[in-house]
């Protein structure tokens, strides 16, 4: 049987140089931007002028690298971590922050804090009524603490939206970009 911890090794050196490539294309600099670039292109299939929308990374971002409203009208809220070992886990500081950010956002105390893109994407988010929000972390390390699990589902819970499928995260680390990667790029045997 074959080692499945080597092919996920091989993936990460694989995804490393293909965001490498991605920063020199488009003028990239920072580390966590690689794995978003890639991320949003390679998983998602967004344009390059998509991504810029959707981006707002950066100072007084709070905690919220990207904010998307799909076609079916739910809201994502992204957080990416790029981790140069695939053992680290989900920074539990980056989860307070992002919980945080999410926090000033609902009670509407944004205004002052949050950059211009940011602040662009939530004037839309407040445009309409939405189906939905759903909370992405995505990381090529490894997994997260219990503790920031238990952050999370409170927070969920504190939220008591109208359905438990209202307002959900999910933690989208190395082993889940591996697995659902290659199950949309595989083709189908028929």
């Amino acid at each position: 049987m074959a080692d499945s911890t080597g092919l996920l090794h091989l993936f990460k050196e694989q995804l490393e140089n293909e965001s490498t490539e991605l920063a020199k294309k488009h003028g990239l600099t920072k580390r966590g931007d690689l794995l978003t670039w890639w991320y949003f292109l390679r998983m998602l299939n967004l344009e390059d002028t998509e991504i810029i929308q959707i981006v707002c990374d950066g100072g007084n971002d709070l905690g919220i690298d990207a904010v998307r409203i799909d076609d079916d009208n739910y809201v994502h809220f992204y957080q990416f971590k790029n981790p140069e070992s695939i053992s680290a886990s989900f920074p539990e500081g980056d989860i307070d922050k992002v919980l945080g950010g999410l926090g000033l956002i609902l009670a509407r105390s944004y205004e002052d804090v949050a950059n211009p893109e940011l602040l662009g994407r939530i004037r839309e988010i407040y445009q309409s009524v939405r189906n939905g929000y759903r909370l992405h972390l995505v990381s090529s390390g490894t997994g997260n603490s219990k503790e920031a699990e238990a952050k999370l589902n409170n927070f969920v819970d504190q939220l008591r939206g109208p359905s438990d499928d209202f307002f959900n995260w999910k933690l989208e680390d190395i082993n889940y970009l591996q697995d659902t990667f290659y199950r949309k790029n595989l083709p189908t045997i028929q």
